[in-house]
């Protein structure tokens, strides 16, 4: 099995899916972290000593694993003087996917409707607003026209 496909289906697997959405946030502060001490060329040592720690706090905030205090986090962003920046966000509802290449119909009533495969209904929907609908680039890249 080939990495891409390992990685494909560790998407599918709400196991992992809910392991990922757990640890987020301490793996992006552990990408910022570790992206703020490199643009200074600090040492964990060197951060750990402005910061006030140890070096093996730092060693476990940059690797994902460490559960760091809001006041530890503070402390950092005082060190590197950067601003902490929290949001709580809703993920945008996926919205059903069209094809290029598909075209609405009329329906009997005269309403535009058309049948979207990946449609959780899988029946044929009256389509309101085409902003509801999304394509990818790779579509408009073949040269399908718009």
């Amino acid at each position: 099995m080939k990495l891409e496909e390992y990685r494909k289906g560790l998407q599918q697997d709400p196991e992992y899916l809910a392991v990922e959405k757990e640890l987020k946030p301490l793996l992006n502060l552990a990408d910022d972290v570790l992206e703020l001490r490199l643009e200074r060329e600090w040492s964990q040592s060197e951060l750990a000593r402005r910061a006030g720690t140890q070096q093996s706090n730092i060693s476990r905030i940059e690797s994902g694993l460490g559960n760091p205090t809001f006041k530890f986090i503070q402390k950092l962003a005082n060190t590197f003087d950067a601003e902490i920046v929290i949001r709580l966000q809703v993920p945008e509802i996926a919205r059903p996917f069209i094809s290029a290449t598909e075209q609405p119909c009329n329906s009997h009533d005269g309403e535009n409707s058309i049948y979207v495969p990946n449609w959780p209904q899988r029946s044929r929907n009256q389509i309101t607003n085409w902003n509801d609908l999304t394509a990818t680039p790779t579509e408009l890249e073949e040269g399908i026209p718009l």
